[in-house]
């Protein structure tokens, strides 16, 4: 009995031992970002953080609501994950006593050279036994997604500033004891304005949405008057209003007139047929890397993926989007030179003129 006693007491000791080791012990890469706000002069966003936390203590939902919504730790960054967004949608229909804001807060971790011995930069392959700082570390490399900044979704009070945000979580960062700190890892925030938005943010359009509206709208309604000119004109047969001015401008936007000129090609010269499959094939290829460019932009959780299809013999060829517009270019400028030269054989045109239309074009 006396030796079950002291092996159930000796157990308990060893699991209080490894219970404290284990909360002493952080394994994350980055810091998690703070509840609230304890030390700023915006009395008003230091009292609504405090409510904050109090309401968490009593698990109040609203409260959880926020928490919930907030990104607390960093996932995945070690294959490229950078974007820890948390919940925006969450944070923003939080019924809390006070207007919540979601910010994206830019934390940036500055790790020394790694001092192991020197290897291809360009590379992808890691030894297990390397340190992880020698693949958080930024290479500099455009192929490569920096894996020592990332960006989480932090949900606060909207009496808190964006400038007031960062201040604190830099104070933050620069004093909470973090393991990688004993490595001279420093970190460090940025919470730009616009990366911020508050529950009764405005929602109208801006100057240029409205400008872009504008211009779609005045495009459209010449597009349906020019169209429906162009078809009353066929009805009442009238043959000789067409070589007016005023019918060919009104004409100029027909979708009736212009639909049937765009399965048409220049015949003149059979040679230079080849020429408009090139120019499809190009300009098939730079619309593919915009759409990838458009899907690097978003939050992609595995980026690995992506860095080997940079190194892949189809993904060097795909993704120099350089060479598609380059030869886009070339090849048109070799169409409008030949163009050029059929017309000066018949008359003289002032190449400011041709230029300026061009431009205009």
């Amino acid at each position: 009995m006396l030796i079950n006693f002291f092996v159930a007491v000796f157990w308990c000791a060893v699991v209080a031992a490894y219970d404290v080791h284990d909360k002493d012990e952080k394994f994350d890469l980055f810091p998690a970002l703070p509840v609230g706000i304890v030390d700023t002069d915006n009395v008003l966003c230091r009292e609504h953080s405090r409510m904050y936390v109090e309401h968490l203590k009593n698990l109040s939902l609203w409260a959880y609501e926020m928490r919930d919504s907030t990104a607390k730790s960093v996932i995945g960054i070690l294959t490229g994950n950078i974007a820890q967004f948390g919940q925006f949608k969450e944070c923003l229909q939080s019924l809390s006593p006070f207007p919540t804001q979601y910010c994206i807060s830019t934390i940036t971790a500055d790790i020394p050279e790694p001092t192991q011995p020197s290897r291809n930069p360009k590379s992808l392959l890691y030894s297990p036994n390397e340190s992880v700082l020698r693949k958080l570390h930024d290479k500099k490399d455009p192929s490569q997604q920096p894996k020592n900044i990332v960006l989480m979704g932090w949900c606060m009070p909207a009496s808190c500033t964006a400038n007031g945000l960062q201040r604190y979580l830099n104070r933050y960062l620069n004093t909470i004891d973090f393991p990688l700190k004993h490595m001279n890892v420093t970190y460090s925030s940025y919470i730009d304005e616009s990366s911020c938005q508050k529950q009764d943010d405005n929602k109208d359009f801006d100057q240029v949405e409205i400008s872009f509206g504008l211009v779609c709208v005045i495009i459209v309604a010449l597009v349906i008057m020019s169209t429906t000119y162009d078809c009353f004109r066929n009805y009442s047969n009238e043959k000789l209003v067409e070589r007016s001015p005023m019918a060919s401008l009104l004409l100029t936007f027909s979708l009736k007139k212009n639909i049937k000129k765009l399965p048409q090609s220049d015949d003149s010269n059979p040679a230079l047929t080849i020429l408009y499959g090139m120019r499809v094939i190009c300009i098939l290829m730079i619309i593919m890397d915009h759409r990838f460019g458009t899907h690097l932009a978003s939050a992609v959780l595995d980026f690995d993926f992506v860095e080997l299809q940079y190194r892949s013999p189809v993904g060097s060829i795909f993704f120099h989007g350089d060479v598609f517009v380059d030869s886009f270019f070339i090849l048109s400028g070799l169409l409008v030179t030949y163009c050029l030269l059929v017309q000066y054989d018949k008359r003289f045109i002032n190449p400011g003129v041709i230029v300026f239309m061009r431009y205009i074009r």
